[in-house]
């Protein structure tokens, strides 16, 4: 068997070891049940499995407890959406170390801490949106120089800066559309010289310094739409007239 469907019915609990005879599994859809919590024994067995997708949301879940995920040494795409989760324990993603997507919208995150994301070096999509983020910890992403997307839309962010943002170098996407900022400061995408997109849709800015901006005029395309306050400097260029919309998937 390499496709296990239970989607949709009525599962609570997990007995420790329920899926350590299936060795030959690639994908795992857990969705739309009644799961209220995982601990190191859930997916005990599926060390030596193939298992490379993991689908978990519209569960019941509120906490991520330390190595949940341990032996899904293989695991590429991990979707925790629509859940309930407000904390994300330390070392939560522990051997998820080929993990490339990872769905975290849409749950009751209020706080991101430096160190949670440690363990994903080969990640290149992280969505974070419609959670409630009011502080992302100083270097948070510091360990995802693969990342290529980070959704951070609809959230409670008030400030952009360096440090909140280091260490995500390839980036090429970055939504920030729908939150509350204020305030960018200067330096906080000097790093990210690959971005060639960044929505900073329906906040509350009133100023941008065209300098945060500067080394990559050509290809950078910026939305700032919805920021009604938000006054032009001289030295700023026009977006595109027709610029397309953002392909977001939230």
């Amino acid at each position: 068997m390499t496709n296990l469907d239970l989607h949709g019915n009525f599962i609570s609990r997990i007995d420790p070891g329920a899926f350590r005879w299936l060795t030959s599994l690639h994908i795992l859809n857990l969705e739309s049940n009644y799961i209220a919590q995982l601990n190191r024994t859930t997916f005990q067995g599926l060390g030596g499995s193939k298992l490379e997708k993991l689908f978990l949301s519209t569960n019941r879940l509120k906490k991520l407890k330390p190595d949940v995920f341990l032996e899904l040494v293989l695991c590429q795409v991990l979707d925790l959406s629509d859940y309930w989760i407000s904390v994300i324990k330390h070392d939560a993603f522990r051997g998820l170390r080929n993990l490339q997507r990872l769905y975290l919208n849409n749950n009751q995150l209020a706080i991101i801490e430096a160190g949670t994301f440690e363990h994903l070096g080969n990640l290149t999509h992280l969505f974070l949106n419609h959670n409630i983020l009011g502080l992302i910890g100083d270097y948070t992403f510091h360990d995802l120089s693969k990342l290529l997307e980070l959704h951070l839309s609809h959230n409670a962010l008030t400030e952009v800066n360096p440090r909140m943002l280091s260490g995500i170098n390839s980036l090429l996407f970055l939504d920030m559309s729908n939150n509350w900022i204020e305030k960018v400061q200067l330096g906080s995408f000097d790093h990210m010289t690959t971005l060639q997109r960044l929505n900073l849709d329906n906040n509350r800015l009133k100023t941008l310094d065209p300098d945060l901006f500067e080394p990559r005029r050509e290809t950078f395309f910026l939305t700032t739409r919805g920021n009604k306050y938000l006054v032009k400097t001289t030295n700023e260029e026009e977006s595109p007239p027709e610029q397309e919309d953002l392909l977001v998937r939230e």
